[in-house]
């Protein structure tokens, strides 16, 4: 995988949360690998605002047994802590 910076890890996340061809079909091995390996070691690069959406979208469209999900741990812990869980604050 190639080095992002920080700029363009964020703009992949900007593209998975926001282009609806992408975000449905998160589960698809390629889609999901791709954004796996771009954000896994980049969770303190992303962007505050895109965070609680990157979640919401993860919860939402991600099966329960999914490798994203263990993602989603990550980042929630990274960001908010002990839960993960997004406070009313960060979603405004």
């Amino acid at each position: 995988m190639a080095d992002f910076t920080p700029e363009q890890v964020n703009a992949i996340v900007e593209a998975y949360i926001t282009n609806g061809q992408i975000y449905r079909i998160l589960d698809d091995r390629d889609v999901r690998d791709f954004l796996f390996e771009a954000v896994l070691n980049r969770i303190p690069d992303l962007e505050p605002k895109i965070v609680p959406r990157l979640l919401d979208v993860l919860d939402d469209y991600t099966a329960d047994d999914s490798p994203l999900r263990w993602l989603r741990s990550e980042i929630g812990l990274t960001w908010y802590g002990p839960g993960g869980e997004i406070p009313e604050s960060a979603r405004q």
